[in-house]
């Protein structure tokens, strides 16, 4: 153990020098996993609650869906039991109970408005937004109680859940299968729908929504029209879009769920010239395909964060070839990544089957263990001429390394040279 720190720090202070940014990045990501045992554990105090409730309540509280940041950096996740709380030292919970809802309801989305300093919450039958009580607490308001007659006449039965809260031109969307809410700070809008709305997304100031049966649509004015060959999207659960982001060299860059990446062009006289690989390694592609794309972030720095059920988190660079990969046998507590989040400070959080993590992608600090072939003694690190050398000691025999980088996967070994 403390050879590791001794190592951290001294790849912290080294990158804190003049070091090539190559090496700067030597080594890999600090993760700190939250383990639910340990976040759930305030629910002990609650003594409103008696023991079987303590233990629903940490049960839905260990399942997440979502995450979020206010501005004054406070972590919100959104799970089975209601919106956690973290202000990066204590843990806390807000229940969603309303009149039609008495027990447990989940979160399963959240958006932070910044313009007016509020948290919207999609939740089981249910949205509306955080705010602060009397007694300092955060509380939830219902938006759908406030709107519920009109609700339930347009849509004719129970919303279900609120898959995802957006922000677009200053009205808040809530998207549900059955029904799009649209809240413009007074009133409400209803979109309907007689198929199944899948997600939503915003991307470059406009809206995108897939629905079962019809494929890829755009939403505009509050009307829905399908793209040009949208349609490859509608039926097939291998098509089923998990992210839709940005692309630097235009258009839009798709995630599926077993397709792997499309990159949208628009323009185009075939589906293969709309919805296109090019640009996409195949090997890239395959091994994404393989892992089962679930959710896709682009980070502020233009690299990809995109989370997958069977083999964790892949960071890509703009040119969509692998930097990292996260998942178990890499020091991520769980494999499957339901949502990744960057907070003010360019962490990267993210909900696993197993819990909350956070990668320190971007600090100096940087983690050497057995997982980069570090199972030995070090005595001594310095960077000569941009690259790293070592001194240490396996079984009482001493050599010298020096430090390169596999791309695969971004390893970083040492080999012996002396």
């Amino acid at each position: 153990m403390l050879q590791k720190i001794y190592l951290s720090i001294l790849a912290c202070l080294l990158a804190m020098g003049n070091l090539p940014a190559q090496n700067a990045q030597v080594g890999e990501p600090v993760i700190t996993n939250y383990d639910p045992h340990e976040y759930t554990k305030f629910v002990d105090n609650m003594a409103f609650l008696d023991n079987l409730a303590k233990q629903s309540v940490k049960g839905g509280l260990s399942s997440g869906w979502s995450i979020a940041q206010t501005s004054n950096g406070k972590m919100y996740f959104g799970t089975t039991a209601g919106v956690l709380e973290f202000d990066g030292y204590k843990w806390d919970m807000i229940f969603l109970v309303n009149s039609t809802n008495k027990g447990l309801v989940g979160a399963r989305s959240l958006c932070y408005d910044k313009n007016i300093d509020r948290l919207y919450v999609g939740a089981h039958n249910d949205f509306g937004y955080l705010e602060k009580s009397k007694n300092g607490k955060m509380t939830f308001i219902s938006l759908y109680e406030k709107f519920k007659e009109k609700i339930k006449k347009a849509v004719g039965k129970d919303i279900a859940e609120i898959w995802s809260v957006r922000i677009h031109k200053g009205e808040v969307y809530f998207h549900s299968r059955f029904a799009l809410m649209i809240y413009n700070g007074k009133d409400i809008r209803v979109i309907p729908t007689q198929e199944s709305y899948h997600r939503l997304f915003s991307v470059q100031q406009k809206l995108y929504l897939r629905q079962e049966g019809i494929g890829l649509c755009r939403l505009e004015n509050d009307k829905l029209t399908p793209l040009a060959f949208g349609e490859m999207f509608a039926n097939s659960p291998n098509f089923q879009i998990s992210g839709m982001i940005p692309y630097y060299k235009g258009g839009m860059l798709i995630g599926t769920r077993r397709e792997g990446l499309f990159v949208y062009g628009e323009y185009g006289s075939t589906k293969e010239e709309v919805f296109s690989k090019q640009g996409i390694s195949p090997e890239v592609d395959n091994r994404l395909k393989e892992a089962q794309i679930y959710h896709i972030r682009q980070l502020a720095d233009g690299k990809i964060a995109i989370g997958t059920l069977r083999e964790g988190l892949f960071i890509l660079d703009k040119d969509l070839q692998i930097l990292h990969h996260f998942n178990e046998e890499k020091g991520l507590q769980g494999s499957s990544v339901l949502y990744i989040f960057q907070d003010k400070i360019n962490n990267i959080w993210v909900i696993t089957f197993k819990g909350i993590a956070k990668i320190e992608l971007n600090s100096p600090l940087t983690r050497w263990d057995e997982r980069q072939n570090m199972n030995t003694r070090l005595h001594s690190l310095i960077e000569y001429k941009g690259d790293m050398y070592a001194s240490l000691s396996i079984s009482g025999r001493y050599f010298c390394a020096y430090l390169t980088s596999n791309r695969q996967g971004n390893l970083h070994l040492f080999w012996q040279v002396c």
